[in-house]
């Protein structure tokens, strides 16, 4: 009888050592597994794309049917892959503003390829078309990076994107310049001055004699 329970106690512990064996076997398996797909991940290096904080705005008011330029929006490739980078104008947030709409803005590339490192200034125009409304119109430029080796067909594309803003206002009165005044007085004022010198030399009675030389 002490024989059969040593021989049960004896196999129970063999299984325990047996199950105890496999669960170390499994996990360092895991870990293997885990450790290449972390030494994959990190041989491919992060995508990343960065662009101003400051946002877009024109130096002036807008006027329905004219074109306008922005000032150029920076744009860095700040991880450790080459990345194609495709710019889009979106409503992140909307608020009190008109949306402004995508197909007003204009790039003159709509992709541009980014090495790590990298960063470019793209230009960004403006064109109001006649009878838009007058307001403040709101919206952002997004940049949507991918890696320039990945296949078109693939489902699985990792991708990062940054945004700023773009604001500017539509008004249907004449623009003013940086101090207020608006841009036609000086002009104006320049020719009612040489009107006015034209008349005081006339009143003063001076005139302009033109001789031929001698010959």
């Amino acid at each position: 009888m002490v024989d059969q329970i040593n021989s049960d106690q004896s196999r129970r512990s063999d299984s325990r050592s047996r199950v105890a064996f496999l669960c170390v076997i499994a996990s360092l398996a895991l870990g293997i597994v885990e450790l290449m797909s972390v030494g994959v991940a990190q041989a491919a290096g992060p995508i990343g794309v960065g662009i101003q904080v400051e946002p877009l705005q024109l130096a002036t008011t807008a006027q329905p049917g004219h074109n306008y330029h922005f000032p150029t929006v920076y744009v860095i490739n700040n991880g450790t892959q080459s990345v194609i980078a495709r710019f889009t104008v979106e409503p992140l947030n909307k608020g009190s503003e008109h949306v402004l709409p995508a197909s007003w803005i204009s790039f003159p590339t709509v992709k541009v390829l980014l090495r790590p490192g990298e960063s470019a200034h793209i230009p960004v125009s403006l064109h109001v078309p006649r009878g838009a409304a007058t307001g403040t119109y709101l919206s952002d430029v997004v940049v949507h990076a991918i890696s320039s080796g990945a296949s078109s067909g693939t489902s699985t594309q990792i991708e990062a994107a940054a945004a700023t803003k773009v604001e500017f206002t539509i008004s249907t009165k004449a623009a003013h310049s940086a101090d207020g005044i608006p841009t036609w007085v000086l002009p104006a004022a320049l020719a009612l001055g040489v009107l006015l010198l034209l008349y005081l030399i006339w009143r003063s009675g001076l005139r302009l004699t033109i001789k031929k030389p001698s010959p």
